[in-house]
């Protein structure tokens, strides 16, 4: 508001104010607005006043006008003399003197061209950031005088042409402001005078020249010896989309050339491309009429993706033994624009067109299923959309918890806490300034250091160290069996197919590598509830508990992307649990509780590889591959990163295809090792049994073939992942067939439980790749009856194997509850008695059924001995 105030009224008319020596701090002198008729201010007459804007005019009818006349201010201090909107204004007979006028003289938003007219404006001994500023169309100033004003921006603005006007010792910047050719304009007083043309452009007020030969004045512009403008525009009439703000700016004012020593002179532009003549601008001829001559509507028109060095321009004067040589590039169509017979068109939005593409020939339709609105380079995306960048037109489908749409492009698109492809990785550089998120499974969360981090990895540890230790224990039996049954030369398959004991370890295997290739699926298992994802997620990779809190300590001591630091600590942590059980069997034999032997050594290294190849080799195979989506790769691993870059390749290089040509090769050594030596030997049995201790003397290098397996299989995942659905379900195939063949198990119920996981696992296959048409809802129900019906068998089995292995055990367990219960006693007593009762029946029934085979048998062989 301001000290006066009129606002709504049917007519405004100030005459004969006077005002001295006033403040009025972020305060307007006059404020007025929203008038339904003219508003005249007249013989108004200010000295020593500070205030925020002395006319302040908002909101007015563009039908009527402000006519401001007959003003004179007198060490005036204001951040505008005039601040106008939405109206027609007439000012003219004022006079500002001794003033200091903070950010614009006069300032106008959306003016009609025509309803603004300046007349008999004279300035002196003035201060001030800028003249004028019009956010409007081109505006014309009469008779305006300018004196001893002091200018502190440059202020190069073809939108004012200033008739009949003039300036007299105004400065910017220790050079000369002069009015010239009806343009304000500045004058270099350091330019060497000798130079007999130059050129000008906006406000860069000249460019610097050298001599590149006698009589060949070289433009010199920003350092540089090419100057880049548009094709198929006038060069004033060019705007450039600023990538950061969004936003078109205006680069270049004019272009003019400036005669310094005469006038009335004909000049013309001779051009050549890589030394072949054309004509690439549609003006050849011109006269320098004035010092400082403006060259409208100059147009370049070339293709500019042509492989050319630059346009040699000559400049050549009539009487002048100079020639003045710029050289330009063409500047390429930007977004919003396409290339057509050489000129950059723009696309029209109103026919629901657009253009993304830095280099676009065509425009492309708006998918108003996917775009909501556009404007020139810009789409606005409906929710659950997401498009990598401002310059980048495919667009994905992405979850809509995650990808909100809008004009943002890329992360600033994601909801908070997400970036990456899709918006599927979660922010843990803190890249948006949100703050660092790490991923959980219910999705990013804040990075916070918790004591359960410890809790939670000692569980892990605790766990690993018991699977290296059921490994160790079984195959510790194996050999005592083996030389306990060696001395009766009974064959070392005799020994494992009467190995009961073993059985637990393998069911627990067979439904482990089970898990394991749903665990590969789980990309394709969106159907599935989140608590199962969860939970297989955990079961083949416990190291999940605290991955998240883990990442979040590992970026802040690590300068590597998090990927390759979370490789690293994959590949360290084998090391950290054989050192723990190492530490703890050093304690049991210092307590002389356990005896030292070498091969404990080795079944623990070889169980710890076994235990965590499978996850690392997935990692690194997710290292070596790649998804595409908006026509970018992105790494699998963590899709925050392009995978065409230096710093992948160097990391696959140095560190991924080293260490995974490793993980590949020790299989295959181990195996020619064991083939090279007896596979009977105690040797072989105490430091590669763990391999074959499971399976039949024949099948030994079945746990190799099973290694072999899932590498492949990850690769057609996670490589092939757009065309692994057919070659999946052949490879499950083969692998049902192999196990059907060999049967590398010694026992007939592992053979069959082996082969029914595999028939689910193609099963499963079935429901996630073939049966996509079918609803979520059915398909989940499907694949829940599949695994359900697996784990019953696995859970049956396992209760048999446990019941028979700990047979003496529980007898004691039994023993000691009866004792304690009578009742229980007699119970159990009964039980027994109908048991040994049933052996009998069953055993006399099959002594009756032998007794009559063989009756029979004796009879048919009478009958045969008569016949004959």
């Amino acid at each position: 508001m301001g000290l006066i105030n009129a606002v709504g009224l049917y007519y405004l008319n100030v005459q004969g104010i006077r005002v001295f020596n006033s403040t009025y701090q972020d305060k307007n002198f006059i404020y007025f607005s929203n008038f339904q008729s003219h508003s005249i201010l007249n013989n108004i007459q200010l000295l020593n006043l500070s205030c925020n804007s002395i006319i302040y005019s908002k909101d007015q009818n563009q039908q009527f006008k402000t006519i401001i006349q007959d003003i004179y201010f007198k060490q005036v201090e204001a951040k505008h003399l005039v601040f106008n909107t939405n109206q027609s204004f007439i000012m003219r007979y004022v006079k500002i003197n001794q003033s200091y006028i903070i950010e614009e003289i006069f300032y106008f938003v959306n003016a009609i061209e025509k309803g603004i007219h300046f007349d008999h404006i004279n300035i002196q001994d003035t201060k001030t950031l800028k003249l004028f500023n019009f956010i409007t169309n081109k505006i014309k100033v009469q008779q305006i005088h300018l004196i001893n004003i002091k200018f502190q921006q440059d202020f190069q603005d073809t939108q004012v042409i200033y008739e009949n006007s003039q300036s007299f010792n105004c400065t910017f910047q220790d050079q000369q402001v002069q009015i010239q050719n009806n343009i304000l304009s500045v004058w270099n007083h350091s330019l060497d005078r000798s130079s007999p043309i130059t050129l000008q452009l906006h406000n860069k007020s000249y460019f610097q020249q050298i001599n590149i030969s006698p009589n060949i004045l070289q433009v010199q512009f920003d350092n540089s010896s090419i100057v880049y403008f548009p094709t198929g525009i006038p060069i004033e009439q060019y705007k450039q989309f600023n990538y950061k703000t969004k936003e078109q700016h205006q680069v270049y004012q004019h272009f003019a050339v400036v005669s310094n020593q005469k006038v009335n002179l004909k000049c013309y532009l001779d051009q050549k491309i890589d030394n072949i003549s054309g004509n690439y601008a549609n003006i050849n001829q011109f006269i320098l009429k004035y010092r400082v001559n403006i060259i409208e509507n100059f147009t370049f028109v070339m293709n500019p993706y042509l492989n050319y060095t630059y346009i040699q321009n000559d400049i050549v004067c009539e009487d002048f033994e100079y020639v003045l040589r710029f050289n330009v590039r063409i500047l390429p169509c930007q977004l919003g624009e396409y290339l057509y017979q050489n000129q950059c068109k723009t696309c029209d939005v109103n026919k629901f067109q657009y253009s993304v593409n830095k280099k676009a020939f065509l425009c492309n339709l708006i998918d108003i299923n996917k775009i909501e609105k556009a404007k020139k380079g810009q789409l606005k995306l409906k929710p659950a959309f997401w498009r990598p960048s401002i310059d980048n037109k495919q667009i994905e489908f992405c979850n809509s918890e995650l990808c909100k749409g809008g004009w943002n492009v890329g992360d600033e698109s994601c909801v908070q806490g997400q970036v990456g492809a899709l918006c599927k990785e979660c922010d843990l550089n803190n890249i948006r300034g949100q703050g660092q998120y790490a991923k959980h499974d219910i999705g990013c969360l804040l990075c916070e250091f918790h004591y359960k981090l410890f809790l939670q990895g000692l569980i892990v540890i605790i766990w690993l160290m018991f699977l290296v230790y059921l490994s160790y224990d079984t195959n510790k039996q194996v050999i005592q069996q083996y030389l306990y049954f060696k001395i009766s030369q009974r064959t070392l398959s005799d020994i494992l197919m009467r190995q009961s004991l073993n059985q637990v370890s393998v069911i627990i295997k067979i439904l482990t590598n089970y898990f394991f290739y749903l665990y590969l699926l789980k990309d394709n298992l969106h159907f599935l509830y989140y608590q199962v994802s969860v939970s297989l997620n955990l079961f083949n990779n416990p190291a999940k508990l605290i991955s998240p809190q883990l990442d979040c300590i590992l970026v802040e001591y690590s300068s590597i992307q998090i990927q390759y630091t979370n490789l690293l600590f994959n590949l360290i942590t084998p090391f950290y649990i054989l050192s723990s059980f190492y530490f703890i069997y050093m304690i049991l034999l210092y307590f002389k509780v356990s005896q030292f032997q070498f091969n404990f050594i080795i079944i623990t290294i070889y169980s710890v590889y076994l235990f965590n190849q499978q996850l690392i080799l997935e990692s690194l195979i997710k290292l070596l591959s790649s998804i595409t989506i908006s026509g970018i790769d992105w790494i699998y691993l963590n899709q925050q990163y392009q995978f065409n870059t230096k710093q992948h390749f160097n990391m696959i290089y140095k560190l991924v295809l080293p260490t995974t040509l490793l993980f590949i090769l020790v299989p295959f050594i181990i195996y020619l090792q064991i083939q090279r030596k007896n596979k009977k030997s105690i040797t072989i049995i105490k430091y590669y049994g763990i391999l074959f201790r499971e399976y039949k003397h024949e099948t030994y290098f079945w746990e190799i073939v099973r290694i072999y397996q899932k590498f492949i299989t990850i690769i057609l995942i996670y490589i092939y992942n757009q065309q692994n659905k057919g070659y999946l379900i052949f490879l499950f195939q083969i692998q049902l067939l192999l196990v059907s063949y060999f049967q590398p198990y010694p026992l007939k119920n592992l053979n069959s439980l082996e082969q029914q996981s595999l028939v689910k696992l193609n099963w499963c296959l079935i429901v996630i790749f073939v049966m996509e048409n079918i609803q979520e809802y059915f398909r989940g129900i499907i694949f829940a009856i599949i695994n359900i019906s697996i784990l019953l068998e696995v859970i049956h089995q396992l209760i048999q194997k446990v019941k028979l292995q700990y047979k003496e055990q529980i007898m004691e367990v039994q023993t000691s509850i009866a004792n304690k219960i009578p009742k229980l006693q007699r119970l159990i007593d009964m039980k027994k008695s109908q048991r040994v009762q049933q052996n009998i029946l069953k055993q006399l029934e099959s002594r009756q059924f032998t007794r009559k085979t063989q009756l029979l048998q004796f009879k048919t062989q009478v009958r045969n001995d008569m016949h004959q």
